[in-house]
Parts: C-alpha cells; structure tokens; sequence
C-alpha cells in the first residue's frame, strides 16, 4: 500500500528506494562538491533531500554508502547472517531437529557456549536464522513437531470410526439404519 512523505513522495512501507533516485541523489551530490575520493561533502544535504524529496538522513546514508561500499544498490541487513557462519546454522538446525520444542533462549546458550562466533550472538538473530536462514526455508513450530506414530495405529482407527459412528447417530434428527461395522 502506497503512502505520502511529508516531503510529498510516495512509497511502500518496507520497500528501499528504487536504484534510479539512488542514483540521482549520488549524481546531485557529486554536481554539489562530492568529492569521491574523500567521501566529503561541503554543501547541504537538506537541499538535495528537499530536490529528491526524501530526508537529510537518506540522502547522507546514500552518499556514506556509496563512498564506502562503491554500489548504489541497497543491501539489507537482514539478508544474511553478518556473524552466525554456515556450522552455526548447522548447529541451530541440529538443535532444533533433536528437539522441537527448544526454546530459543536455551539455543542462545548452546549456541553462546559451543559456536565459534566472535562477539557471542542475540536471541534475536537466532529467530532469525531459523525463520530465515536455514537450508530448508522458512521453519515454524509446526514445520518441526514430528506426528505421533500411534495416531495411525488400527487401534486407534477403529476407535475414531466407533465414535464419528455414535455421534452421527445420536445427534441425527433422522432414522439412520445402524450399519454393522
């Protein structure tokens, strides 16, 4: 759904800046004084926002983008794990294959202790991971849960047919015919 800026351009919430007036705020500070070696700029970033209409601190993360990284293109920081590494993952996916029900909380601690990550990780980018980065897709608690092998079991057939077969009966404003099973 499309919404106005105060600065009168229309987005989507949740959606980066197209690459064509990413490229037109680099191409209006570079005209401005940008200098590209540097990374500095003299002039206003107020007066470029206020051209593009977007703000002061898009135009200044654009232009710091560009300086550092040499790309317009928007890299999100959810898109990959910055710290967890593809055994961490192997390890989270273990975790939560053993057992389902795991809590993140004591994934965060197993992770913590036995990962090589270098600064530790958050709880956070642990339901990340599973949500996100894991080889098989998306995981959700049910996705996990493994199905209880009794359900099947012809005991246990028999007795739910017995019981659809009672209700149906008892609760029919008709003569049924009783059926021998």
């Amino acid at each position: 759904m499309a919404h106005m800026s105060r600065a009168g351009r229309v987005y989507e919430r949740g959606k980066a800046l197209n690459e064509d007036l990413r490229r037109n705020i680099i191409q209006d500070v570079v005209e401005k004084g940008g200098d590209l070696v540097t990374g500095d700029f003299p002039g206003s970033f107020s007066e470029i926002a206020l051209k593009n209409r977007t703000t002061y601190n898009t135009v200044r993360k654009i232009w710091k983008q560009f300086f550092e990284t040499g790309s317009t293109r928007y890299e999100s920081h959810a898109a990959g794990s910055k710290h967890l590494q593809q055994d961490d993952l192997d390890f989270i996916r273990f975790l939560k294959t053993s057992r389902a029900s795991m809590a993140t909380g004591e994934v965060y601690r197993y992770v913590n202790e036995f990962c090589n990550v270098a600064s530790g990780t958050s709880n956070a980018a642990i339901q990340r991971a599973l949500r996100n980065h894991l080889t098989d897709g998306r995981w959700t608690w049910k996705r996990l849960t493994q199905p209880v092998t009794e359900k099947f079991s012809p005991e246990n057939v028999h007795y739910c047919q017995q019981f659809v077969n009672f209700n149906y009966i008892s609760r029919s404003p008709f003569p049924v015919p009783r059926y021998q099973l």
